[in-house]
């Protein structure tokens, strides 16, 4: 009975996550109504509350779900590799079409910026440094295999221009009109990684 009890309240504490993900995608913070998310997710607004404590404190926790949801995501595909390559090459993807599937989680993770003083990026980077370890053992074993070009720089040095290209990918989209999907992106920072842009004279 306890254990059918904590699967209803999470699946009310999904539900209610994923409702408000759009509604504040589609109608931004300021003009989505904790009662409309209630609502839409069959539930009393006293239970959203409950559950949140406030609309901000629910913004919130809609960016953390997301990311973790992502971080899930990589590890599932990325967990089964051997390659050290295939790995690096799996993740980026893996990241890029997580977000061609979640548009929504794109458009709040650039609101916030303005909003709530960047605590997704807070997050965000919270949930990359907890994988840095793992992410730097990858590289340095794709690096012991001869299969990294040297760079010039250390591994935590490189990582560090790779997360920023990325998540300038990520979160410049919006501004630039979406014009390309993240799938096409994908492969342009791929081929960029693994050929290089500029050839030697």
């Amino acid at each position: 009975m306890e254990g059918d009890i904590e699967v209803k309240v999470g699946d009310k504490r999904k539900r209610i996550l994923e409702v408000a993900g759009r509604l504040f995608a589609r109608y931004g913070f300021a003009d989505t109504r904790m009662d409309d998310v209630a609502e839409e997710a069959g539930l009393g607004k006293g239970t959203v509350y409950r559950y949140f404590g406030s609309k901000e404190g629910l913004f919130v926790e809609v960016i953390r779900h997301g990311l973790e949801e992502l971080r899930r995501t990589i590890h599932a595909r990325v967990d089964p590799i051997e390659d050290p390559v295939l790995r690096i090459r799996e993740a980026l993807f893996t990241y890029f079409n997580f977000f061609e599937e979640h548009p929504h989680l794109v458009k709040l993770l650039v609101h916030d910026q303005s909003q709530f003083r960047g605590q997704s990026i807070k997050i965000y980077l919270e949930n990359y440094y907890q994988e840095l370890d793992r992410i730097k053992t990858t590289f340095a074993r794709a690096r012991e295999m001869g299969r990294l070009r040297d760079l010039g720089g250390s591994i935590e040095e490189i990582l560090d221009v790779l997360l920023a290209m990325i998540t300038g990918v990520v979160l410049l989209s919006p501004h630039q009109g979406w014009r390309y999907s993240f799938r096409k992106k994908a492969n342009l920072v791929w081929n960029v990684l693994r050929g290089g842009l500029i050839k030697d004279e």
